[in-house]
């Protein structure tokens, strides 16, 4: 009797967990929910580990967690890839991707065409010489301990300048870099399946996605966006693209809205995935 694989869904919760159960099991799995409580942190000198009991039986593991539990994902992604179990986040693919700077930076490095940008770490240091070579408009970002406190779209030099005298907050890290005013491609990329919507821009603001455009990708495209992905360590999630430039990466994907445009299950279609690099 051929064995069924076995594929643990991490979730905060088990209902966040449900549609993927669902999706696993037709797709040919024993799919278990696996509570966030369950995985153990075991910190060490120089590291932290997670208590791997539960993986004894586990040829894929599938996370579906958020930005906060960022602490248990690494360490659980290193200890898939040392025991050769199957995710689609490789290591290092939180850290680099839940922090903007770190992405940015981290898709320059392996040649991704990404908006020019200044990253400072203090407000002081956004002036007229650290932002001389980028072109207006500029999108601007600021944060503290990692959390997004004030996004602003600058058109001109003086009002950078009164933007950066209005900060009140002491934010620990600021992004600036430049903003094309053209619609934007959102990408859902699983394997070398590729959703596209295209998402009108209008004035300063984007149009929700849930009324974009179901949009074809040319080659160029699925190359930039298949590239993105290898260079953020992961082999699905979501790539947005604005006139050939990468302007960010997500670990997410947004489920239903993509399903709902395409006509297709993203969650099934995620599992089939799952299976065929599962039986390689």
């Amino acid at each position: 009797m051929q064995h069924m694989a076995n594929c643990y869904i991490i979730a905060k919760r088990e209902k966040y967990a449900e549609p993927f159960l669902k999706a696993f099991k037709e797709a040919g799995f024993n799919s278990e929910f696996c509570k966030l409580s369950e995985l153990s942190l075991i910190s060490k000198p120089h590291n932290t580990e997670i208590d791997p009991s539960f993986l004894e039986k586990a040829d894929a593991v599938f996370i579906n967690l958020g930005a906060e539990l960022f602490p248990f994902v690494e360490p659980l992604l290193d200890e898939l890839y040392r025991r050769g179990i199957y995710s689609h986040m490789k290591p290092n693919a939180v850290y680099f991707n839940y922090n903007e700077a770190l992405q940015l930076i981290n898709l320059a490095q392996h040649g991704i065409p990404v908006p020019n940008a200044t990253i400072v770490a203090d407000k002081e240091m956004l002036n007229e010489s650290n932002t001389k070579d980028l072109c207006f408009p500029l999108l601007v970002k600021s944060f503290s301990q990692g959390k997004k406190i004030q996004t602003a779209i600058i058109e001109t030099k003086e009002e950078f300048v009164s933007f950066v005298s209005g900060i009140k907050l002491n934010p620990d890290l600021i992004i600036a870099r430049e903003f094309t005013p053209k619609n934007l491609k959102e990408i859902a990329v699983i394997g070398e399946q590729f959703f596209c919507i295209e998402r009108r821009i209008k004035g300063k603001q984007l149009e929700p996605i849930e009324n974009g455009q179901v949009v074809k990708l040319s080659a160029e495209e699925k190359e930039l966006a298949i590239k993105a992905l290898e260079a953020s360590n992961l082999e699905i999630g979501t790539v947005k693209i604005v006139e050939g430039k990468v302007t960010g990466v997500k670990v997410e994907l947004k489920y239903d809205v993509f399903s709902s445009a395409f006509g297709e299950d993203m969650r099934r279609n995620v599992a089939q995935f799952y299976l065929e690099r599962v039986k390689r």
